[in-house]
């Protein structure tokens, strides 16, 4: 959702990773479970206000293309599986 550049709605652990991360990068809202007013009110708060929703999706990309896009996984994985710097190659 993060690399399409769009708003998310989390339903989810407000304490968990998903959250943190929507909410450090401001793109997008966390609800518990079983909370539907929550929900709805997220809901039409994004679908009212399309200024918002292009804000949160233009976090979205960017807090993608800053940390997980395919070069910065592969980074990652080099380091845990070969123990090296990916960046000694270049």
């Amino acid at each position: 959702i993060m690399a399409c550049g769009r708003p998310t709605l989390n339903i989810g652990d407000p304490a968990g990773e998903i959250a943190e991360i929507l909410g450090t990068a401001n793109a997008g809202f966390t609800v518990p479970p079983g909370d539907s007013e929550a929900l709805a009110g997220r809901i039409l708060e994004i679908a009212s206000s399309p200024e918002l929703g292009s804000e949160l999706g233009g976090n979205a990309r960017r807090a993608f293309e800053s940390r997980f896009s395919l070069r910065i996984a592969h980074e990652h994985w080099a380091r845990i599986l070969l123990g090296i710097d990916p960046k000694a190659f270049g």
